[in-house]
This record gives structure tokens, C-alpha cells and sequence, in this order.
């Protein structure tokens, strides 16, 4: 069933998802959005805040090259490669991980919004990981 999910539909998916939640994290980082919410709740001051929320941002943008790169719209080159392949297959096990992860957090917010978000990114990136290009 996956298999037929159009691929560029996937990467369309993921971009705008990873897109949301990079505004997500600066909006938290910007105190927008209370970080009480994020983390599993377990933030204990701004600093700290800051540094998981900036990290968070980093690892979306290299998510979004890795997407970007599956697509052949940057770094054509390694865009069927065994490391990209290796790469999509850590990320489809990553996000099911954190699924479960978000799942089981204290806060509400992440139960009930990040849990389907972690779970439709693991099979988007599931659809990314099959394609034979």
C-alpha cells in the first residue's frame, strides 16, 4: 500500500512537515510557544530550552537536505547511493522510536499532535527509503 503513495508526494509531505516544524522550534525558541510543552515536558530552564531547541533545528534542516537530496533536487550524486539508502532506513526506525516517545510523554501536545506527525513522517520516509530511482 505504501509502495503506491507517489514519491514526490512523500517528499512534498516530508518538506512540509520538517518545513512546520522548523517554524514549530523557532517559535519556541522566540518563547512563542511556552517550551513547557515540548520535551516531554522535562525542560527545566531557557538555556537549556535554547540548546535542545536549536539542536532541533539543526537536525530538521539535515533532514530536509537528506529529502532534498532523495528528491535529486540537491547533491544528485549520492541520491541512490548505500549510504543514502542506510541514511532513509535510520530515519524510518528513528521516527517509529520517537513515535512511541511521543506517545508516552507527559504532555498532551505531544501525545496527541507529534505522535500521528512522528508516525506519518516514519511512513513517508519508509516511501523515500523503497524508491529504486
Amino acid at each position: 500500500m505504501i509502495q503506491n503513495l507517489n514519491f514526490k508526494w512523500a517528499v512534498y509531505g516530508l518538506l512540509a512537515i520538517f518545513s512546520g516544524l522548523l517554524l514549530f522550534h523557532f517559535l519556541v525558541i522566540l518563547q512563542v510557544i511556552p517550551y513547557a510543552i515540548v520535551w516531554g515536558g522535562k525542560l527545566e530552564s531557557v538555556q537549556q530550552m535554547q540548546r535542545f531547541e536549536t539542536e532541533a533545528i539543526i537536525i530538521n534542516l539535515i533532514i530536509i537536505g537528506i529529502v532534498l537530496t532523495k528528491a535529486g533536487y540537491i547533491l544528485r550524486s549520492v541520491q541512490n547511493s548505500r549510504s543514502m539508502q542506510f541514511v532513509l532506513w535510520v530515519l524510518v526506525i528513528a521516527f517509529s522510536i520517537n513515535a512511541l516517545g511521543n506517545f508516552l510523554a507527559d504532555t498532551s501536545v505531544e501525545t496527541l499532535i507529534f505522535t500521528p506527525l512522528t508516525l506519518l513522517s516514519a511512513v513517508l520516509m519508509y516511501r523515500l527509503a523503497i524508491e529504486r530511482q
